[in-house]
């Protein structure tokens, strides 16, 4: 039952980002107790990752009330999940020293826990202070009579878009920690200075594998140049625009205060350029003169072309037939999420496992009922395909009518789009240099000043 709830749920994860990557799978233990440690930024949909992407079995720490819900607890104990005793619920105090007895009893078992040491889901651009049971479980793990070779594995998620259907989303695990034993006290306890230096040590490899910033501005600024710096260019592996991206925060951190009216200069640049491609309707990813040969126009046609018949039937039924329950899910998400942005995706998903299939029961209800029964289980059957097909077809629509635009423009007004393309290019040493002064900055504290580009 396990396997096929995972199966299922990597199955949805998959229908609802467009793309999924796993990276630095080497890193997790093939055996043996191991910890995995994860941010916590989208709700219910951060669990669905681990449990679906890890190559071992884990388990959670799960609400106590959960586990006495109809099916809701079923589940919850299919994963081997531990309960976890709130005094919100009514809990005793002693009652989480049984939660913590069976974390460390299954790590003695070689079993594998996923901790989300946050403690809640949030929409800040940094890690919230961590909790320190993670560490507490950890150290009294590892430091007792059996003397567990424990690892804890961080893992971080990150997304293009959190709340987006058809979004992106990396699943980055980074190196583990040896955990050391200590000594503990009568109540089987951790010092706690041990307990807070883990921690600390928790929270820093944590912040290798995410994206963070100290403030939403300096994140947008960085999108926004990562994108124009890596434009035009093949497709790059998520791990890579992470990587790129941290490089950036850091650079941008670095120089906020010493370099603010260069930085100042780069973000007005950048908005120009922005202005520039929105008046001409094409993005800064089709200025790729190399897009545009003969071979490649004559290949990117002939498949738009040649699927446009077949693709574009299917895809008006699946717009009908899916327009008032995608609408529905929408709106419900909007004003259940009351803003907070990390519960968007959770509800998007728990909405349309529901919404869908009911729309697709009611056309194949309609089938049944106006002709035949085959021809309402044929209708019914029909309805998820012309869904996908409503999909594909308006994710590609924006980037062929993008790529089309851009195309004209370059033949038509060769001059305006080798302009944009000097401009990006320009924008790309500009920042190219300004990382180099980070670099110095970060080495000597005081980066020399060099002329602006």
């Amino acid at each position: 039952m396990r396997r096929l709830l995972q199966r299922l749920f990597a199955f949805i994860l998959k229908l609802y980002f467009r793309r999924i990557e796993v990276y630095g799978q080497k890193h997790i233990p093939k055996e043996g107790p191991v910890i995995f440690v994860l941010n916590h930024t989208n709700a219910l949909v951060d669990p669905l990752f681990i449990l679906c992407f890890s190559p071992r079995n884990v388990s959670f720490l799960a609400k106590s009330t959960l586990f006495s819900m109809p099916i809701v607890g079923s589940l919850t104990r299919g994963f081997d999940s531990i309960p976890i005793y709130r005094k919100q619920d009514g809990a005793k105090p002693n009652q989480n020293k049984e939660m913590f007895a069976q974390c460390r009893d299954l790590l003695k078992r070689g079993g594998a826990l996923a901790l989300f040491p946050e403690g809640i889901s949030h929409n800040e651009t940094h890690l919230m202070p961590l909790k320190t049971g993670t560490a507490r479980i950890a150290l009294g793990a590892a430091s007792g009579p059996e003397q567990l070779p424990l690892q804890i594995v961080p893992a971080g998620l990150y997304f293009t878009q959190k709340d987006i259907f058809r979004s992106d989303a990396l699943l980055y695990y980074g190196e583990p920690i040896e955990v050391a034993s200590v000594t503990l006290d009568e109540q089987g306890e951790p010092p706690k200075e041990a307990t807070y230096a883990l921690t600390d040590q928790l929270k820093e490899a944590l912040s290798t594998v995410i994206l963070e910033a100290q403030h939403e501005e300096a994140l947008n600024i960085v999108t926004r140049a990562e994108k124009i710096f890596s434009s035009g260019r093949r497709k790059q592996p998520l791990s890579n625009e992470l990587a790129l991206r941290k490089q950036f925060v850091r650079a941008y951190e670095t120089l906020q205060q010493d370099e603010e009216p260069r930085l100042t200069a780069l973000k007005m640049r950048i908005e120009q350029y922005e202005a520039k491609l929105k008046r001409w309707g094409i993005t800064t990813s089709d200025i790729r003169p190399d897009a545009f040969t003969l071979e490649k126009v004559v290949r990117f046609t002939f498949f738009r072309l040649l699927l446009a018949p077949l693709l574009i039937p299917l895809a008006l039924i699946g717009s009908i037939v899916n327009y008032l329950p995608y609408r529905l899910i929408g709106f419900i998400a909007s004003r259940m999420a009351k803003g907070e942005v990390d519960m968007f995706s959770t509800l998007k998903i728990l909405a349309s496992l529901l919404f869908y299939p009911l729309a697709w029961g009611i056309c194949g209800g309609l089938g049944w009922y106006l002709h035949s029964p085959l021809v309402g289980v044929l209708a019914f059957l029909a309805a998820p395909l012309t869904a996908w097909c409503a999909t594909v077809f308006w994710e590609h629509l924006p980037e062929t009518w993008w790529r089309t635009k851009a195309f004209v423009l370059f033949l038509l007004q060769r001059s305006a789009f080798d302009a944009l393309k000097e401009e990006r290019d320009a924008i790309r040493a500009e920042l190219v240099t300004l990382g180099e002064l980070a670099t110095q900055h970060e080495m000597t504290g005081e980066p020399q000043a060099t002329p602006p580009s």
